[in-house]
């Protein structure tokens, strides 16, 4: 059953025989800010701050959820922590475990991490609990300290240099990320506005060899028009010096991490990285794909993609996916492992009309990503692309033409 408790959510079931209740937060439940005197720019100059370590504070805009914990806290025996399952979650759990300490000391604590929103991984999870890892909840903590205080620190030196140029209200803000990359930004700006593009001519010819007419070209550039017609003139006849035809194979890819879901999505797709991330969460959220915030390239031994590639036959590459089983696949791997969640993977099988139908308006875009995410995993099982690389250099006299091309020999992986 449903209840709302201060305006939370909260569902009532029995879990193992005993009465519980789960509700969802929106994120942190606290923050770090200074003390109240310290937040007076006035009253101490803005390098005593790094001698003032701030202090975990609850957010205005949680209180609704801190006042529900603390109702269901008073009576729980046993309080299971199932955040997101990276180091913002562990944090977020610590702070949830903080709230509920406040009242009720008595009750155990338990973390329950899983990467893909599936019966099968979160019944895993529940029935193997672990313990919260502080670490990676005070690798967050101090991040979000370092970056109130030096965004407070610069902020009003930068403010407080310039206030008699500033209208009153108005401040300098700095942000410990934003600024640098901004200088980034803007040094990458400057250099295209003040680059001088220079005019320059090539030499292009139709040439015959045999019965075949190719387009060739030199690989020099000349300053004058005069200077590259004089050498065009001189094209006659020449020799062919060099035929190189040689097989290559292309790799697949490696499995997706959240930079390569990004980069290609808005390459390929046109849609940007926010955006990306956004449909991918819902997706995730949604039971479709696993967690899609991760910087993973191997497939850790746990994850049976043989079990992954018979959920994905009922899909509209299901052909592809029974190939594989058929004949057997070797997946590819990165060299990186965050240690928290496996490659984004496709958790669910699904159709078209069925994305659309669940995320409505959204629709568009969460079938793009989530049909992106099938093909690019499909890929990584997959075997190579081969081509031949072909390569002709002609002797001209006064000059060397070439030409460069490419056959597919086995389309590979190009298939899906």
């Amino acid at each position: 059953r449903l209840q709302k408790i201060y305006g939370v959510a909260t569902y009532y079931f029995r879990y193992n025989g005993r009465e519980a209740a789960a509700l969802g937060l929106s994120g942190h439940l606290m923050d770090f800010d200074f003390a109240a005197r310290q937040n007076i720019w006035t009253w101490l100059p803005p390098e005593e701050l790094f001698q003032t370590p701030p202090l975990l504070v609850a957010r205005g805009e949680t209180l609704p959820y801190l006042k529900a914990l603390r109702s269901l806290a008073y009576k729980a025996e046993e309080v299971y922590l199932a955040l997101d399952a990276d180091v913002e979650g562990e944090a977020i759990a610590y702070e949830t475990a903080l709230a509920v300490r406040l009242v009720n000391r008595r009750a155990k604590m338990y973390r329950v991490r899983f990467n893909a929103v599936t019966y099968k991984d979160i019944r895993a999870a529940f029935q193997k609990p672990t313990r919260l890892d502080l670490k990676q909840a005070e690798k967050v903590f101090t991040r979000m300290q370092i970056d109130l205080t030096l965004g407070a620190v610069f902020t009003r030196f930068l403010t407080l240099t310039v206030k008699n140029s500033l209208q009153k209200g108005q401040f300098l803000s700095y942000g410990p990320c934003q600024t640098p990359v901004l200088g980034m930004v803007v040094a990458r700006e400057l250099e295209r506005r003040n680059f001088k593009p220079e005019k320059y001519y090539v030499i292009k010819a139709l040439v015959e060899i045999g019965d075949n007419k190719i387009e060739m070209s030199a690989d020099i550039r000349f300053k004058t028009r005069k200077e590259a017609e004089a050498v065009a003139a001189a094209i006659r006849q020449g020799v062919v010096k060099a035929a190189v035809y040689k097989p290559h194979h292309v790799q697949p890819p490696d499995p997706l991490d959240t930079v390569e879901l990004e980069r290609r999505a808005s390459r390929w797709l046109g849609i940007n990285s926010k955006k990306t991330l956004d449909v991918a969460e819902e997706l995730y959220r949604a039971g479709y794909i696993s967690y899609p915030r991760t910087e993973t390239t191997i497939y850790p031994p746990t994850l049976d993609l043989r079990e992954v590639l018979q959920v994905l036959a009922a899909t509209e590459h299901g052909d592809y996916a029974e190939g594989l089983l058929r004949r057997g696949f070797r997946p590819t791997r990165g060299d990186s492992d965050d240690g928290a969640h496996p490659p984004i993977y496709p958790t669910k099988a699904a159709a078209k009309a069925e994305i659309y139908r669940t995320f409505g308006k959204a629709g568009y875009h969460a079938w793009a990503i989530y049909d992106f995410v099938v093909r690019h995993f499909l890929a990584t099982l997959s075997p190579p692309a081969l081509v031949e690389k072909q390569k002709i250099v002609a002797d001209f006299g006064k000059i060397l033409l070439e030409a460069v091309g490419q056959k597919t020999l086995d389309e590979g992986y190009w298939r899906i």
